[in-house]
Formats: structure tokens, C-alpha cells, sequence
């Protein structure tokens, strides 16, 4: 986080609960390693990883300045992460995350502001809402991923994230749209960039920061890696830029695009 801030930028932690990668030795009190993810939410909930926990927060009052801190992120969806809908009900997800937030209260880590990221996909939102007082941002994936599997297709950003906003914008916390990005494979992928930007902020008020996923070995969802970068992509680099010029005098970038 140091090193983030030494860049002049703010630290994002996406905090994955892999429950079955805690050393028994250190944590004699938990459970079998094959039985950790089943009910593993409700274990937090009570408190049995409250020393990593606190450990956690600790360091992050003593690390200067804000963290965005997104836990447990698209714990709606039943196929991709253990602690899904899967292996948990909602009121576990919504008593873990409370039980977190209380203790990075209680260890007086005040900087952290919480980001609580459904996956927009699969619903259920309200079930997993864990209350105003809980969540400082809604966190969510925006992710094309065109034609490269039998369940995707080419979609715009208004069909994967506006279709929705209306719903998210019910909760009136500031909107992050934490996973940003599109695949080449199946439409233009600069095109893609450059309406999605375009459409930002006057179509989607709520939304308050972009970040984009710049990953090129993404294994999460296929058995080939995907490969998100832009950085070598010079038609989509050129479109972001544009893309953000076109946004209001007020919150647009400053320098002329190239």
C-alpha cells in the first residue's frame, strides 16, 4: 500500500475469503480443511479468524492514509468462489462482513472505506445488503467478454451495467465500477471503450470511480487464460482517451486528447 501511495494513487485490496489456506498449526481452532467453506461464513461471523482479522486492521490504521477495502466480492453468484451462495446463506454473508467491520472498528482503523461488490449478474441484492451503516460504495464488475465462451456474447456496456443501475441506485451510495474492461474477441473492442466512457457521468450520476481490470492471464472463468490488457492495444487506448473527453467540463481530464 505504501509503494501505491508512493505513485499518488489510492490502494484497492479485494479481500478473498480462502478459508481452507489458514495453517491449522497457527489456527488450531477452526475446522478440517475439507469442511472450512461449508458454512465458512457463519466461522467468521462467531469470530474464528478474529486474530488474522484483527491483524488486518491493525495494519491498516497504522497504514496513513484511505484503503478501499472490497470483502468478499460477488458472493452472489453460485459457481466461481467458495464463499457463494453455494456454501452460505445471505444472512451468513451479511453477518461476517458486520462482523469484520466491527472489528476494524473496534481496532480504530477508520480510513478504510468499504466496498461492498455483488455480482450484477445474479441479483439478489437486497438479501445481501449488509446496511447504509455497513458499506461506503457499491463495487461492480463490468467485464465484456464477447464471444469467447458458449454462455457470453457481445455485450455493450449499457446492456451489462445500465440495465441495472436503476436498482443499485436505490441503495444511493456512490457507485465503483471495480472490474472495467473487454475482451477483443466477437465486436470492436475500442468502440466498446469509447460508448461506455462516453456515457459516463451524465447517464450514470452515482458512479464515482473506474477501475479498469488489466489482467492478461485471467484463468477465473475458462480453462485458456484471458488476456485483458489495453496497454498494447493502441486504437483502445486512443478511444478511452476520447471517451473521457467527452465528458462534462467539470469531471472531464485536463490536456487535450491524443
Amino acid at each position: 500500500m505504501k509503494a501505491i501511495r508512493d505513485l499518488g494513487s489510492v490502494p484497492i485490496i479485494t479481500w478473498e475469503p480462502w478459508l481452507t489456506d489458514f495453517d491449522v498449526e497457527r489456527y488450531p481452532s477452526l475446522r478440517k480443511v475439507e469442511e472450512r467453506d461449508k458454512g465458512g461464513l457463519a466461522d467468521i461471523a462467531k469470530g474464528a479468524f478474529d486474530e488474522y482479522i484483527r491483524e488486518w486492521a491493525t495494519e491498516a490504521r497504522n497504514n496513513a492514509g484511505l484503503i478501499f477495502l472490497r470483502v468478499g466480492h460477488e458472493m452472489n453468484d453460485p459457481y466461481r468462489y467458495p464463499w457463494g451462495p453455494q456454501n452460505n446463506t445471505p444472512r451468513d454473508f451479511k453477518a461476517a462482513w458486520r462482523h469484520i467491520y466491527n472489528v476494524f472498528k473496534a481496532a480504530g482503523a477508520q480510513n478504510v472505506i468499504w466496498v461492498w461488490s455483488p455480482h450484477i449478474a445474479y441479483g439478489l441484492f437486497d438479501a445481501y445488503y449488509p446496511g447504509d451503516d455497513f458499506v461506503d460504495y457499491l463495487g461492480i464488475s463490468v467485464l465484456n467478454y464477447g464471444t469467447v465462451a458458449s454462455w457470453s456474447q457481445w455485450w455493450s456496456f449499457k446492456e451489462i451495467f445500465g440495465t441495472h443501475y436503476n436498482e443499485l441506485a436505490k441503495f444511493t451510495k456512490p457507485i465503483m465500477i471495480s472490474e472495467f474492461g473487454s475482451l477483443n474477441v466477437g465486436g470492436n473492442r475500442s468502440k466498446w471503450f469509447e460508448e461506455a466512457l462516453s456515457q459516463l457521468p451524465e447517464e450514470y450520476p452515482l458512479v464515482k470511480a473506474i477501475v479498469f481490470f488489466h489482467y492478461s492471464y485471467d484463468k477465473t472463468t475458462t480453462q485458456q487464460p484471458l488476456n485483458w490488457y489495453i496497454k498494447d492495444d493502441s486504437a483502445s487506448v486512443r478511444a478511452i482517451i476520447r471517451g473521457l473527453h467527452n465528458w462534462p467540463a467539470g469531471v472531464k481530464p485536463s490536456g487535450k486528447p491524443k
